[in-house]
C-alpha cells in the first residue's frame, strides 16, 4: 500500500512539473550536443550512448 501510494505521489508531482521537466531535459541536451567534440568526456560518453543503444 505504501509503494502504491509513492508511486501516485510520484506520478502527480511529475505531472505537475511536466514542464520544467521538459525544458529542463531539452536545455541540458542542447548544451550537451553544442559541447560535443570540445569536451572529450563528453563526446565520449555520447559516442558509447549512441553504440549500446544503436
Amino acid at each position: 500500500m505504501v509503494i502504491f501510494c509513492v508511486q501516485v505521489l510520484v506520478f502527480v508531482v511529475g505531472y505537475i512539473y511536466r514542464e520544467r521537466l521538459s525544458s529542463g531535459f531539452h536545455d541540458g541536451l542542447g548544451r550537451g550536443l553544442d559541447s560535443y567534440g570540445k569536451d572529450m568526456a563528453l563526446t565520449q560518453a555520447i559516442d558509447g550512448i549512441q553504440t549500446t543503444v544503436i
